[in-house]
């Protein structure tokens, strides 16, 4: 997935109410998958293939996400902004920053997780089982 500037649509300044709600609601998310899949980093067997790729899929999802938020806190702060909109937007870049070194550390996490699964295990000869255990 690659983040596509011409396919967006790019959002008035009256809507940094919902972007702001947007990236918030975004890191909550964040927050409590990082909490759960952190539960799992040292027993990855206790996931299966289908949960984690899930997992993946959608914070691959949330990076192209993260982009978009970025290029319209960029394109807003072009704009001619009263003193209220620009503390607004200067918030909104804050959070959007925590958020996105959060999603980085959950997305690396995922990655790790996917390596251990209880697929991956089962997929594993007796030998290359051996090996592991030891």
């Amino acid at each position: 997935m690659n983040f596509e500037p011409d396919k967006v649509t790019w959002r008035e300044l009256s809507d940094i109410p919902l972007i702001a709600c947007m990236i918030d609601e975004s890191m909550e998310h964040t927050e409590e998958q990082y909490k759960l899949f952190l539960k799992a980093e040292n027993n990855p067997h206790i996931l299966d293939d289908s949960t984690v790729n899930k997992a993946l899929t959608l914070a691959e999802e949330d990076s192209i996400f993260i982009q978009v938020y970025k290029e319209q806190l960029n394109r807003w702060n072009k704009l001619n902004l009263t003193t209220i909109q620009q503390n607004r937007i200067n918030r909104i870049s804050e959070e959007l920053e925590k958020y996105s070194i959060l999603h980085e550390k959950y997305f690396a996490l995922i990655k790790k997780i996917s390596a251990g699964t209880i697929d991956k295990i089962l997929d594993m000869d007796d030998g290359e089982l051996a090996l592991k255990v030891l």
